[in-house]
């Protein structure tokens, strides 16, 4: 599967990268940043914690994450054998927005045995497509394929919930909106 064929309607890619493991796709405008990584390394990392550390060094070294327009970003990882560990790429999943970039979802990909595994974070947002249409092409190839989802951390299932409540909802209808507030 071609990779880079499917990153090119949503993002651009960057031949300023001197690793040839690594490829850097992004879409950046002056509010919205947003990222694929793909790293196809010669030699799987001996344990997943090397793969997360790797993506967060890549991540600070080729990215300027700004926080008036954030920067999400997604992970592929295509890899000759498993690292140990590899379960932990759930735990790198971000469940709400992360000041050095927010971890949207990663594809774990296995050439040799046919199979990619792809998590991705609760909420959806621009590169979800990208997301799917990768996983959707690794199963037209005959891959097998899974995917997961990690759900809210309490705080955030908290306040979706609290949001929803009456006392909330009053409160919000009866605050002047800004076309009120500037005589609009």
């Amino acid at each position: 599967m071609k990779i880079d064929e499917l990153l090119i309607p949503q993002l651009k890619k960057r031949h300023d990268l001197s690793d040839s493991e690594w490829a850097i796709w992004e879409h950046r405008t002056w509010n919205i940043h947003r990222a694929v990584l793909v790293w196809s390394p010669a030699q799987t990392p001996t344990d997943y914690s090397e793969v997360s550390e790797a993506i967060r060094n890549k991540i600070q070294q080729t990215q300027k994450v700004s926080w008036w327009r954030g920067m999400g970003f997604g992970f592929i990882g295509i890899f000759p054998s498993l690292p140990k560990g590899i379960e932990a790429c759930v735990d790198d999943i971000d469940v709400r927005e992360n000041a050095k970039g927010t971890w949207q979802w990663s594809v774990i990909c296995l050439g040799s045995e046919k199979a990619a595994v792809g998590a991705h974070m609760w909420m959806q947002g621009y590169l979800t497509p990208t997301y799917q249409t990768i996983l959707s092409q690794f199963e037209a190839d005959g891959y097998k394929v899974a995917s997961f989802k990690k759900e809210k951390d309490k705080l955030t299932e908290f306040l979706t919930y609290a949001l929803q409540l009456p006392e909330f909802q009053n409160e919000s209808s009866t605050q002047p909106s800004a076309q009120t507030m500037t005589g609009r």
